[in-house]
């Protein structure tokens, strides 16, 4: 599996996402682990449009797991978005994907 490897800002959370490149319409799974059980995270993206049906804020389970699903948006450039996992300013964990050109793209 190709991918970019999540990066723990500080302490030991972990973000992954089910693929890390994809053109515009893609569907994602964004994972996140390490952090304080039952409590809420938030989820944001940076990099410029690209997001849609993701983001926002998602309660960790018992075992301080999240998950949430995003499609990149129809028409994002190509380019970097950084999705990022914060559940207080010391609890930070984030992933990018790679949105690529449409297949027959120029």
């Amino acid at each position: 599996m190709q991918g970019c490897p999540a990066e723990a800002i500080k302490n030991d959370q972990g973000a992954s996402l089910d693929r890390y490149s994809g053109p515009p319409g893609t569907t994602v799974t964004a994972r996140g682990s390490g952090f304080a059980p039952n409590k809420s995270v938030r989820i944001t993206q940076t990099g410029g449009p690209g997001v849609t049906g993701g983001g926002g804020n998602t309660q960790a389970d018992s075992s301080g797991n999240v998950r949430m699903d995003f499609r990149i948006a129809e028409g994002a450039p190509p380019g970097t978005i950084t999705i990022w996992f914060r559940q207080s300013d010391d609890i930070i964990a984030k992933t990018s994907f790679e949105v690529t050109e449409l297949s027959g793209a120029r």
